[in-house]
């Protein structure tokens, strides 16, 4: 099939003017050459040089961009023009809007020799397109090649689709077609191949095998929107499985993570409390929460030094713990009788240990303030919170404060016992009356 005119576009930018320049040259008659696929190299050998050879005009569009990647000696727009000047085709540059402004300075000097000789042509697009393509008909092409008139071995063939669309003829483009617009061609009779492709996505096509009938009219209706409906249907259930699947996936994941959670909860786990190994020189491991408390951040019970329960009012005169060891004994250890197995308060050496290997990082753990203790070793942590203290019946300083019992006697007074205490400023040693109420830590030698 023989083409009076072959366009040449880059489809970056050039694609959308390049159709509307073919529909309205085939409405003069004129029979045009416009590559919808993607070029490769058997392509590019096959169909796309024998569009140029069999074309009178090359005519080239010139949009924004258009010349930018000619520098690369595969680029196949740089293919086209240097195959066209080789073949002395007569080349019409048209510069749409006038996007073009000047070739590109690392522009091959080939391509500046094959457009750069002709006149550009401004075509505009919107109302003024079909007016200015008359001008270029009546002044470049005309000419030249006059429209192809049907030959006697031809009979006229009527094709109306549902969507804008290429048509091609046993795999060689015919004719682009509107939307509910009858398209009149011709076609020598017999058994054809017509493959029409969606303009807006070339992935929508269909192929039909009509019978071309001679000394007759013939009616080709082609359907395209029920197989971009069928691809739309099949990539949202596609769309839809994959994000079941990732749900699912996801699903798998949490419970997954829940597993090791729960399977690391029970190996963190002595008599039924919860520690983490801090990789402390000691060995230790320390309770994730005080004593009295279900959460890391619930400040739990307080108690006087060497008591063992809560109580409401905490002083001098109803302190009932009078011994004075060096170390309290378990009997004694608020965290043994109320834990029980092998927890206990740690002592002054084991709190010193503590604070000196680990960063203390002042936060807020749902909402309560209070010091996330870090592993310098192993990164793990745990957190305390500013819990204050009691005295009397008042809680003192909690939100600012937390005051941590050892189980260790000041060795100033036997009236007193040492306590770590930290701020959003410090953590330090101190000691006080033994009869007021604080929090406790647990720890235990857990293998």
């Amino acid at each position: 099939m023989a083409y009076d005119i072959f366009i040449s576009y880059r489809r970056d930018g050039g694609a959308d003017i390049a159709r509307q320049i073919q529909l309205v040259l085939e409405n003069y008659g004129y029979k045009v050459f416009l590559d919808y696929d993607s070029a490769n190299t058997e392509s590019f050998e096959k169909k796309i040089k024998s569009g140029i050879a069999e074309a009178s005009i090359f005519l080239f569009v010139l949009s924004n961009g258009s010349l930018g990647r000619c520098c690369n000696d595969g680029d196949w727009v740089r293919k086209e023009i240097e195959y066209a000047f080789e073949l002395q085709k007569n080349i019409v540059p048209v510069n749409p809007d006038r996007e073009f402004g000047d070739f590109p300075n690392d522009c091959p000097e080939l391509v500046r020799k094959a457009l750069g000789q002709h006149t550009f042509v401004e075509i505009f697009t919107g109302q003024q397109l079909k007016p200015t393509i008359e001008t270029l008909v009546k002044q470049r092409i005309q000419p030249i090649v006059s429209p192809t008139k049907n030959g006697g071995d031809e009979v006229p063939v009527y094709i109306e689709v549902d969507m804008d669309c290429q048509i091609e003829v046993f795999d060689k483009p015919l004719c682009a077609v509107e939307a509910g617009v009858c398209k009149d061609v011709y076609m020598r009779a017999g058994m054809k191949k017509i493959t029409a492709i969606s303009a807006e996505n070339p992935v929508d096509r269909i192929v039909i095998k009509p019978k071309i009938l001679a000394n007759e009219d013939n009616y080709i209706e082609i359907k395209l929107s029920s197989i971009k409906d069928e691809r739309e249907k099949e990539e949202l259930e596609r769309k839809h499985k994959a994000e079941e699947q990732k749900r699912k996936e996801a699903e798998r994941i949490r419970i997954e993570e829940e597993r090791k959670k729960e399977e690391a909860r029970k190996l963190n786990n002595h008599n039924g409390h919860e520690y983490v190994d801090l990789g402390l020189p000691s060995g230790l491991k320390w309770a994730t929460c005080n004593v009295g408390a279900t959460k890391p951040e619930e400040y739990g019970d307080y108690y006087a030094w060497g008591e063992i329960k809560p109580k409401q009012c905490y002083d001098d005169d109803n302190y009932t713990y009078k011994s004075n060891p060096e170390t309290l004994p378990l009997s004694a250890d608020a965290a043994n009788v109320n834990w029980g197995g092998k927890w206990r308060m740690p002592t002054r050496a084991e709190q010193d240990e503590l604070r000196n290997h680990c960063t203390w990082e002042w936060t807020t753990l749902n909402g309560i303030k209070g010091c996330k203790v870090i592993s310098k070793k192993n990164g793990n942590s745990i957190f305390l919170p500013a819990a204050g203290y009691r005295y009397y019946d008042n809680l003192y300083n909690a939100g600012s404060y937390g005051y941590y019992w050892s189980s260790s006697l000041s060795t100033s007074s036997s009236l007193r016992a040492y306590f770590l205490y930290f701020s959003s400023d410090d953590v330090v040693w101190s000691s006080h009356g033994r009869y007021f109420g604080q929090s406790v830590r647990a720890v235990c030698e857990c293998a």
